[in-house]
């Protein structure tokens, strides 16, 4: 885990290699695409409390004028959400890609790996 991260990266890293691990489907090859995530999810979740905090709309009085204006914070959690949508399916977290992404097959002990094993090693 990316020691940079944020306690929601940090929170978002632990779950989703242990809902992959579950599902035989962790990899380190998938580490920077984990860590994009966990960035990604990190940055989402405080879009999240700024626009829970602050509100969709921001009132601006310049001028003796008002005016409305969406919170930057709104377009980063939309922008966000998207990215984790999308994220989320590369990694089969989602119910339709769930269906189409399966693990790599256990290694079993092939009978020829064996033989040429114990050719080998005849102890």
């Amino acid at each position: 885990m990316p020691t940079y991260l944020g306690v929601h990266g940090k929170r978002a890293w632990k779950k989703v290699c242990r809902v992959l691990d579950q599902m035989g489907l962790l990899s380190t090859a998938d580490t920077t695409a984990l860590e994009i995530y966990a960035q990604t999810y990190q940055d989402y979740r405080l879009a999240v409390e700024n626009v829970r905090k602050i509100g969709q709309l921001i009132i601006i009085a310049k001028d003796g004028k008002t005016n409305v204006k969406r919170n930057p914070a709104d377009v980063i959690q939309e922008r966000k959400g998207l990215m984790l949508i999308k994220l989320l399916t590369e990694f089969g977290l989602t119910p339709s890609s769930r269906a189409r992404v399966q693990a790599l097959p256990e290694e079993k002990d092939d009978p020829f790996e064996k033989f040429l094993r114990a050719r080998e090693n005849p102890n």
